[in-house]
Parts: structure tokens; sequence; C-alpha cells
């Protein structure tokens, strides 16, 4: 059995936290003993438990200075050439030691092998098809594959029975659906269409008919269809007229309303109200040939509320000077 010292049974339990089993073991005590002793001194064994959980402030300044005092220490050895230039040599020593090398050549192959990879496959792929005779031999291969009566009919039979199998033709249209409720499709879909004339006026026919109204158009819509009607395209310009003639018809309407404050003698006229809409539309087409370019900032509709009504009135004046001659009177 060792003898142990008093401040050194204390220390061990209250600073270092050691158990009393451990105690007896390390110093071969009797089972119970350590804790005999600490029993004895109960009173220094709770000031120096009171002396631990206080918070040394001395102590910690202590630990500040000195690792203020290592780093200054640290930089004042960089400033010193002879100490950098060895603390320099041991760092490129030791990378230079071949399995930190290794190490390192390892890391960044595992970062750059998939790049590494697909750059590989591109290059490949690059150099087998600049051989024209390769891509010859695919395409006449896939072209004779199409052609073949038998992939025809496996083709047709596949679709045929897919599309038999219950719940397809509902899949199918709700897909359909799913495609136009996306956010920008409808124009992303209609701003391709004005591209293409000839297919856009083709879907027009099937969807409104040539002698129907269209749509009125977007800000950004007119814009480009205007820049194609400056061009000289007669499409667009029909294009352009058929989205307007709502507010031709519009414009007409208003007038006839108030046909009696404009003309106090309209009965005597005769002026129905399809001969306004027929001359809102011929006014419609001349403010369409008088638009200036230089308005591309205002909307149509803004400029065709004013020059409108003013062609379709003076129309109407020019309407109430005509003489009727009667069809027996025109041999005479």
């Amino acid at each position: 059995m060792r003898e142990i010292d008093n401040e050194l049974l204390i220390g061990l339990y209250v600073e270092q936290e050691m158990s009393l089993r451990r105690i007896e073991k390390e110093f071969n005590l009797p089972k119970g003993r350590a804790k005999k002793l600490l029993i004895n001194y109960e009173v220094p064994v709770r000031t120096r438990k009171q002396q631990c959980n206080t918070p040394n402030h001395k102590a910690r300044q202590q630990d500040v200075d000195y690792i203020a005092n290592q780093i200054i220490a640290a930089e004042k050895s960089w400033q010193d050439p002879k100490i950098r230039a060895k603390k320099i040599a041991g760092i490129i020593e030791a990378n230079e030691r071949p399995e930190v090398k290794e190490k390192k050549r390892t890391a960044a192959l595992n970062a750059l092998r998939n790049p590494l990879y697909c750059l590989e496959i591109r290059n490949a792929s690059r150099q087998y098809w600049s051989i024209p005779e390769n891509h010859e031999r695919h395409s006449l291969t896939m072209r004779e594959v199409a052609k073949r009566p038998d992939y025809q009919e496996a083709v047709s039979m596949g679709l045929r029975e897919y599309w038999a199998k219950p719940g397809k033709r509902a899949q199918r249209a709700l897909v359909s659906a799913a495609i136009w409720l996306r956010p920008g499709m409808r124009e992303q879909i209609r701003r391709s269409l004005i591209r293409n004339w000839d297919e856009r006026l083709r879907l027009q026919s099937i969807l409104w008919g040539f002698d129907k109204k269209l749509p009125a158009f977007s800000k950004e819509e007119e814009a480009d269809f205007f820049k194609m009607v400056v061009k000289g395209n007669n499409k667009a310009r029909y294009e352009f007229f058929c989205r307007n003639m709502g507010l031709a018809e519009k414009l007409s309407w208003r007038i006839w309303q108030n046909i009696a404050i404009i003309f106090p003698d309209y009965q005597e006229m005769d002026i129905d109200l399809e001969v306004i809409k027929q001359e809102a539309y011929v006014a419609l087409g001349r403010a369409i040939k008088e638009y200036d370019p230089k308005h591309f900032g205002t909307a149509f509709s803004s400029l065709a509320y004013i020059s409108v009504p003013q062609k379709i009135i003076k129309a109407l004046h020019d309407y109430g000077r005509l003489v009727r001659v009667p069809i027996k009177a025109v041999g005479i």
C-alpha cells in the first residue's frame, strides 16, 4: 500500500475529477479507505471545490498573455530571414514526400474524374463522327430501318396497343392540359407561331375562321407585329387588322348611340349601323396605313380612338351629300 498525501488526494478527487475507486486502485488502498480519508478532511474538500468553481480571472489573464506572447514570438521568428527560410524549406520538403504527393494527386483526380470522363467521351464521339464514312453508314442504316415494313408495323402496333390500354387516353389529355397550364406556355407558343405566318394563318382559319374577330394584342405583340407591317408584310397587316376589328366595332357602336347629336337629321339620311361598321373598318385600315413608326411607345388603340372616329364622321358627312338616282333613270 502506497502512502498518499492529503493534498494529493483532495487534488485528484476535486480538480482531476478522479473517482474514489480509481484512486484506491492507483495507490493500492483498501476498499473504502479513500472515502474515509475524505470524510476526515471534509472542510478542505469543500474549500477546494469552491476554489475550482470560482473563476480565476488572474489565471485566465495569464493564459491570454501567454497566447499573445506566442503569437508575437511567431511573427518575430517569421521576420528573421534564416528562420523563415528554414521553415519554408521544411514545408517544401514535407510536400515533396512521395506519400503526400500521391495523396494530393489522388484528391485532384477524384475531383476531376467526372469532367475528364465526359471530355474523353466527347472527344471520342467527335473523332468518330468526323469521319464521313461513319456518318453516312449510320444515316443509311437509320433510313433503311425506318423503311422496313416490319419496323413500321411494329411501331404502329405498339402505338395502338399503348393507346388501347385503359386510362392512357385520359393520361394523354391530362398531360396536354398540364402543358397548357404551365406559366408562360401560351405566350411561348404564341410567339413561336408568330415566326411562321403560314402556319399561324392556317391555325387561325381552323380555330376562329378568317371572318371572325381575333383576340386583342398585348403591348409586346403589337410592337412585333407592327415592325413586320412597316416592312411590307401583308399577312402581318391582315393579322393586325383582324386583331383590331373589335375596336372598330366598339367605336362604330358609340357613334351609332350618339348619332342624333352628331347628325340632327339622321332620320332623313337613313344611316344604318352596318354602314357605320363598314366605314369604321375602312377608317381602321387607313389608320393602320398612316400609323407612324415613331409611335412604337404608344399603343395603337390610343391613337385609333382619335383618328378612327374622325374618319367615320367625315365619311358619314360625305354619305349624307350623296344623291340617289333610281335605276330606271340611269339610262335617261
